[in-house]
């Protein structure tokens, strides 16, 4: 009986050992592609700026080779590449931004998104334009058509006021923008190395 409990131990111990062995994945993604539109209207005709300049900080977690977790997600977006195609809005939209005081536009996650290998998620995190910061949710669409390749849009209908910035004119006000805008994007990701760790716990 005495050496039967004594065996038992020993396996126990083993066991314990033996399931205690982790793989964790780390992975590494580059960005690939990026497109930022902020579209909207005027009293003479709709009017749009895109940018295709982005800083991403992100955290990507690996399942069964695609990514299923994002446990951080930063993007910087400089206020300066957003262009119309006209010198004067140009002007007018760096300076209703307070490009000179804020350059980036910032956005944030404030909650690990859980993916599969496609589909559609709702997102909350944290806006910063022209200083001021705001809390938002919108749909965020992706796919992974491949392992190692990610991509995502999305959209999001905003007012300029709510963050503190006065809708421009030019003119002499002659002519004047709406309060309202939308945001659409698209940005793709890919894989850059994987490192497989062995890790084990005592």
């Amino acid at each position: 009986m005495k050496t039967s409990l004594i065996t038992f131990a020993i396996l126990l111990i083993y066991s314990t050992n033996f399931i205690s062995t982790v793989i964790a994945q780390n992975v590494n993604y580059d960005l690939k592609e990026f497109k930022l539109s902020v579209s909207g209207t005027s009293t003479l005709h709709d009017w749009e700026c895109v940018s295709d300049q982005i800083k991403a900080e992100t955290s990507f977690k690996n399942g069964t080779g695609y990514i299923n977790k994002i446990s951080r997600l930063r993007v910087l977006i400089p206020s300066s590449s957003l262009k119309s195609g006209k010198r004067l809005m140009n002007k007018k939209m760096q300076t209703a931004l307070k490009a000179g005081s804020y350059p980036e536009i910032e956005f944030e996650i404030k909650e690990t998104i859980n993916l599969e290998k496609s589909g559609s998620v709702m997102v909350i995190g944290d806006l910063t334009i022209a200083g001021i910061t705001k809390i938002i949710s919108f749909n965020l669409v992706y796919d992974q058509p491949n392992i190692g390749d990610i991509i995502f849009t999305g959209s999001k209908d905003l007012k300029m006021t709510d963050f503190q910035i006065t809708p421009p004119e030019v003119l002499m006000g002659s002519i004047k923008t709406g309060d309202e805008i939308t945001i659409e994007f698209q940005v793709s990701f890919k894989r850059k190395e994987q490192n497989i760790n062995i890790i084990k716990t005592k």
